[in-house]
């Protein structure tokens, strides 16, 4: 064996452990012959590796930490954006909810996008065609205020 070698149960044995073992047999005492002045360093060496190995675990956490909530949100964007695709957003019925909701707010009028008009033509509500909204989002404005329903509000309260 080299001289700088130390037997892996040797270095992570306890130093008083070794000083008290008095009846060991012969394998063991092979074992302990060959520690000499490279152990304390060899000691330190799996110190600092663990504590590396600690460093890095904690770093690895950290990154979990802030990249997991973007990387839920992207998904499921992914995952309406293909069912949207499959069967368009029911607006009309997230509307009559919005309504039902906040019927104590007093509702003045409901915004939507101008393809959804037709299919909330049959709510009790003044309907505005709004560009700046997309297909399937609504805006409901009542007295003090607007309630957005729209797809991003939505998916917010999901995922929060």
């Amino acid at each position: 064996m080299h001289d700088g070698f130390v037997p892996l149960q040797i270095a992570l044995r306890p130093a008083r452990a070794l000083a008290s073992d008095t009846e060991e047999d012969s394998e063991s005492k092979t074992l302990r012959e060959p520690v000499n002045a490279a152990a304390p360093q060899t000691l330190s060496d799996v110190h600092g590796a663990l504590a590396a190995a600690r460093r890095f675990s904690a770093a690895l956490a950290d990154a979990l930490a802030l990249s997991l909530d973007r990387l839920l949100r992207d998904i499921a964007c992914d995952v309406l954006a293909r069912e949207l695709a499959l069967a368009p957003c029911d607006v009309a019925a997230i509307a009559a909810h919005a309504l039902r909701r906040y019927l104590d707010e007093e509702p003045l009028r409901l915004r939507v996008h101008p393809d959804d008009v037709h299919a909330c033509a049959a709510l009790d509500i003044g309907i505005v065609a709004d560009e700046s909204l997309r297909v399937g989002d609504a805006v409901l404005e009542v007295r003090c205020g607007s309630i957005d329903a729209s797809m991003e509000a939505r998916l917010e309260v999901v995922l929060s």
